[in-house]
């Protein structure tokens, strides 16, 4: 019915957005001089040093249930203090740089904000701002196999599916060696 309709619609504008701004990346990408980049997200694989993705896919399968130990909830990065948290309370701190990222990113003044988030991990930061934002859709993409697997479990648990989408996609550009 009409609930279905307006999920569709708002599926083909958030790829259309997704489209859009790819092609901006690009050209941003030829700007800085990268002028042999490869079209970037058709979805296709991007063809890169075979060497160095598999080095990076088996860094993070080997240490990927490691970050449980560094957070719960698996956020991947360092924290952020604010005078008078508990600097020993590191989950805190880490929920605290998900908000210093989620406020610099301004999505209440954006209408249906599309949040692109390269490098992703698990997804966690993408459904932390989820929660916080339930407007908000987001693409988490991330080069290692695992982690989109177990990215998309935690999402499903999280009830957040409908507005998080975790693929499987290589980020870095090879051109000219660079």
């Amino acid at each position: 019915g009409g609930r279905e309709r307006e999920r569709r619609v708002g599926r083909e504008r958030r790829n259309n957005y997704f489209q859009f701004f790819l092609k901006f990346l690009k050209l941003i990408l030829i700007a800085l001089g990268y002028n042999n980049t490869p079209t970037l997200f058709t979805m296709k694989t991007v063809k890169i040093n075979s060497k160095t993705k598999d080095r990076i896919i088996h860094y993070f399968e080997g240490a990927g249930m490691d970050y449980y130990a560094w957070s719960k909830s698996f956020n991947m990065h360092f924290g952020y203090y604010r005078w008078g948290m508990n600097p020993f309370n590191r989950e805190a701190l880490l929920n605290q740089m998900n908000e210093e990222v989620l406020r610099r990113l301004e999505l209440e003044k954006i209408v249906d904000p599309l949040v692109l988030d390269l490098g992703c991990g698990l997804g966690t930061i993408s459904r932390y701002m989820a929660r916080k934002n339930p407007e908000a859709h987001f693409y988490a993409l991330t080069i290692t196999p695992w982690q989109v697997t177990y990215g998309k479990e935690l999402t499903d648990e999280a009830d957040l599916s409908e507005r998080i989408c975790h693929l499987e996609a290589d980020l870095y550009c090879y051109s000219n060696g660079r």
